[in-house]
């Protein structure tokens, strides 16, 4: 990072970059400077490394592609776990922190390095087409220059659809409302990266709900594992909700329990590896909350996939190396029959050829990838699991190059709960098997048991480098596949991707009823896109759905009538015959009837019943059944009521914590209140006001605590009460109120806080309060330069695109500092609080900084001297300035060197300078070498103190 270098000849970071390598460059030269392009491209960084810094590489370190060496040592620093294998998302991690490669000064960015470390600081670049059909057929590009696209239909509505994409900005997320022929882009989740997994609630979660999860805020190592769920199908998202945040994970995915008679029916249950070790995490309260995951398996592992069987046993299937057998590589199962409390030993369902991953022409970069694809077929509990491997003919345990190796599908089943494995017929003609690869399968089983199976195929392509997107359907449970063979599913043939990402990592296909969608990487036009075709479901078969309205009643003891509207429909035009009936029912439940019955769909019919006094106060379930007969079979479906039983009128909850007039609240406490034993769910509300004119938050609950999922603000006063509802009758508790904690630069409880000055460069204005409030005429900013170049000016980059102060970190030595007016600043307003906005993209190192941002302050005409660490209230220095390279500053210097950091609001303690005139600076210097065009931003700067209202 710290050198300026001749080079030969470059490639972008899809290709080998050629350098002429200087060892009297490096900084140690112990080190074989030249050597290091083993381990990856070449990047100037590199000769910043020391024989230290490169002990902790093994020696075994494998070559990986798009990656330098330096980049690799940072994320075994950061992630000690890292075995022999990195993250798959290694490359977009280096593209997130540093943008790309940097040879002879140059820096040659690509993909989410655009986004992260954009040329120019005007906000990202205007979303690309979306939506566009590109074939009548049933081709929609969803986004251009995405991959990694997944899709999941609504299992109960399959005009709606969910799909998400690694995009430029980071992970995309779609719905379609129409069977997927138009779709919607609804978000690019904030500080994400990229493998974006769907799945759907049941219908008893009400509002039904679609969960995403994605990879973010991605460090050296790896990415924090988050989830986020939407109530409107996928129209609006919560926000990202954290389920492992330390910053050292890859490969996530989620899936939901549907199966209505299992004991853990709607748990959401995700799979992913940190550092090649197994990892699983599970909400069972409809993804709002996560447990702390747990390690699972002996093997270590990549690629996992989850699906779950009737009885609510989940399967966990993954690829790994078998310590105990020289690492052979291995398709492993996991089941666990507690909903996830707990793992039984691994089944092996077959050993592999190939090690995680291998080069073939048509993916010779990031690689062919082995992941488990995993279904289950719902009617019989057969299990269904899919990979890419290499072929007998490769050389077999990913050693050998693009074009000698091989690739092939290669799909199991089980039909005694994973006990035992068989292997199916390849869905894909195996003759060609050294002129055409296939490879990134995708495996759905639909409702009728029918397996569907989507994957790449480079048949049509020149010398396998391009690809095609196949289908087959096995109508006999795998025993064999279409007559015909695989079909072309894709209607134009895609072109070699010649960058880091390639292909990506996986696919998607969903099938529900006569709806089928499938969604892959697209290069048809040069611009790699994210691709989804849609169309009908030729091996449907017709069948009926049934529901209610409303799928939970709340009832009273001794109510009678008590009504649920179900509504019977047909699919794929259904001729049989439908009969209701209930299955069972709480004992208390009596006297059902349907006012209408036996006939053909679509029909409606009301279903009452009455209750008695004989129940306990609690939930219970109606289970009915609808049976459909049509002459050749028999089909039946249940539907569950949960009906809400309550004894009598709820008497009300004692408020337990926080406790009525309490002080020094967090931001986050825990409500708890006493049960009531009439009450069927609680309600809890709170508010700033003591009559509950505005309400803050409320949330209804089945339990007697609750801990808000966004923080309270400080120094403020709440009150909060909870109702316990009951059908026969609430009960409002009495009102507790409490004071959260003062947070450094609030004002006291009681007081507000007013600007005493506030600079909006987009006027230069300067706002003077707490005197006469009179507008005080702008004083000039000034720039001061130690050294080199004045670098500070006023450019469009600031909070929302307005204007702001940015200084370029140059890449020679260089020390400029951007100077406030005289400031006066009054007694009696404390705390006294400086705050401003600012983004950072300064050359850092590990541990600490090369290049560096300071601020400092001038009091009553003094030097400038810098603000001390402590005053900082928030965004501490991020670490000390490095001694080489002639940086103006001396070494050990605290700085900051956000490298990037997005944008923050900084808050520093400025009440010692009351009654005092100061100056303040933001202080840049830069060393010999290597900088950042974007540099810092600095915006909205603000002195503010504590008046009364």
């Amino acid at each position: 990072m710290k050198i300026i270098l001749s080079v030969v000849l470059l490639w972008m970071t899809s290709l080998s970059v050629h350098a002429e390598i200087r060892q009297e460059l490096g900084v140690d030269q112990r080190v074989d400077y030249a050597a290091l392009a083993k381990l990856g491209p070449w990047d100037d960084r590199n000769y910043q490394l020391t024989q230290e810094d490169l002990a902790i590489l093994p020696e075994n370190d494998h070559y990986v592609r798009n990656v330098p060496a330096f980049f690799k040592v940072k994320a075994r620093q950061a992630n000690p776990h890292i075995t022999e294998f990195y993250p798959r998302e290694l490359y977009h991690a280096f593209l997130i922190h540093y943008g790309g490669l940097l040879v002879d000064g140059v820096w040659y960015k690509e993909g989410l390095g655009k986004y992260y470390h954009p040329y120019t600081l005007d906000g990202k670049p205007d979303d690309p087409r979306k939506g566009a059909v590109v074939n009548p057929t049933g081709e929609v590009v969803l986004q251009t220059g995405g991959n990694e696209v997944t899709v999941e239909f609504n299992p109960y509505n399959n005009m709606q659809a969910v799909a998400g994409a690694n995009a430029n900005g980071g992970q995309e997320m779609y719905y379609t409302t129409d069977g997927g022929a138009t779709w919607f882009a609804s978000q690019v989740n904030p500080s994400s990266c990229c493998d974006p997994t769907v799945d759907w609630s049941t219908l008893d979660v009400s509002p039904q709900r679609v969960y995403q999860a994605d990879l973010g805020s991605c460090g050296f190592g790896g990415c924090n594992i988050r989830s986020s769920y939407s109530e409107d199908g996928g129209q609006t998202w919560v926000p990202m909700i954290m389920v492992d945040g330390d910053q050292s994970n890859d490969k996530e995915f989620i899936h939901v329990d549907r199966s209505p008679t299992s004991p853990h029916k709607d748990n959401v249950y995700i799979t992913y590896h940190k550092g090649n070790v197994m990892r699983f995490a599970r909400s069972t309260d409809y993804g709002t909350t996560w447990s702390t995951p747990i390690n699972v398996g002996v093997d270590r592992g990549i690629g996992s996939d989850i699906t779950t069987d009737s009885a609510g046993n989940i399967y966990y299937f993954y690829p790994g190396l078998d310590s105990d057998n020289n690492n052979q590589a291995e398709l492993n199962m996991l089941k666990s029959t507690d909903g996830g409390a707990s793992f039984q030993a691994p089944v092996v369902v077959s050993p592999i050829r190939g090690r995680f991953d291998f080069p073939i022409p048509a993916m010779e970069s990031r690689e062919a990838f082995i992941y488990a694809s995993a279904d289950i077929d719902t009617n019989n509990d057969h299990l269904y699991v899919a990979i890419t491997d290499e072929t007998s003919d490769s050389v077999g345990y990913g050693t050998g190059s693009a074009n000698n190796n091989h690739a092939e599908i290669r799909v199991f089943k089980s039909t005694d709960g994973g006990a035992n494995w068989t292997e199916l017929p390849k869905p894909h003609p195996t003759s060609d098997k050294l002129t055409v690869d296939r490879f990134h399968p995708w495996i759905k089983v639909g409702e009728n048991g029918v397996v569907h199976i989507g994957f790449y195929d480079t048949r049509h392509s020149n010398a396998r480098s391009g690809v095609d997107f196949y289908y087959n359907v096995s109508t006999d449970g795998g025993a064999s596949w279409l007559a015909q063979g695989a079909q072309r599913y894709s209607t134009q043939t895609s072109s070699n991707v010649n960058n880091g990402q390639e292909w990506g990592d996986y696919n998607g296909l969903s099938v529900v009823l006569d709806k089928m969608a499938m969604t892959w990487t697209d290069n048809r036009a040069s611009s790699v896109d994210a691709m989804v075709g849609y169309g009908n479901n030729a091996n449907a078969e017709p069948t009926f759905n049934v529901s209610a309205t409303p799928p939970q009643l709340a009832v009273c003891a001794g109510d009678t009538g008590n009504l649920s509207s179900l509504s019977v429909t047909e699919v794929l035009g259904y001729t049989g015959t439908v009969t209701l009936s209930v299955d069972s029912a709480p004992a208390y439940v009596n006297n059902t009837s349907f006012s209408v019955n036996a006939q053909v769909p679509p029909f409606s019919s009301d279903f009452t019943f009455d209750v008695d006094n004989s129940g306990s106060t609690g939930a219970g379930t109606i289970t009915l059944l609808a049976s459909g007969n049509d002459g050749v079979n028999v089909t039946d479906k249940n539907l569950d009521l949960t009906v809400n039983y309550s004894a009598a009128s709820a008497t009300g909850s004692n408020l337990l914590s926080p406790v009525n007039g309490a002080t020094n609240v967090s931001k986050k406490p825990t409500f708890t209140w006493d049960s009531d034993a009439n009450a069927v769910d609680y309600l809890i509300e709170i508010s700033t006001d003591s009559s509950f004119t505005t309400v803050n938050i409320s949330e209804t609950l089945t339990g007697t605590s609750y801990t808000p999922s966004v923080d309270l603000q400080t120094s403020t006063d709440y009150y909060w009460r909870v109702t316990a509802q009951s059908p026969c009758g609430n009960a409002v508790s009495a009102v507790n109120n409490f004071q959260t904690e003062i947070a450094p630069g609030d004002c006291p409880i009681g007081m507000q806080q007013t600007d005493i000055y506030h600079f909006d460069f987009n006027n230069d204005l300067i706002f003077m309060d707490g005197f006469d409030g009179a507008v005080v005429p702008p004083p000039a900013w000034t720039i001061e330069t130690a050294v080199g170049l004045a670098n500070w000016s006023l450019e469009p980059v600031g909070d929302g695109g307005s204007m702001a102060y940015q200084a370029d970190d140059i890449a020679n030595i260089n020390d400029s500092s951007l100077v406030s007016p005289l400031l006066s600043l009054p007694t009696g307003m404390g705390p006294l609080t400086l705050r401003f906005w600012n983004t950072q993209t300064i050359e850092d190192r590990s541990g600490g900084c090369y290049d560096s941002a300071i601020l400092e302050v001038s009091v009553n005409g003094g030097a400038f001297t810098q603000v001390p660490d402590t005053d900082i209230i928030n965004n501490n220095y991020d670490g000390p300035v490095s001694g080489s390279y002639n940086n103006p500053l001396p070494g050990g210097t605290l700085a900051w060197c956000g490298d990037p950091m997005a944008a923050t609001v900084f808050n520093v303690d400025v009440d010692n300078y009351a009654g005092s005139d100061i100056k303040l600076g933001f202080r840049i210097t830069s060393d010999s070498s290597a900088g950042r065009p974007e540099g810092w931003v600095v915006d909205n700067v603000r002195i503010t103190g504590c008046t009364a209202p």
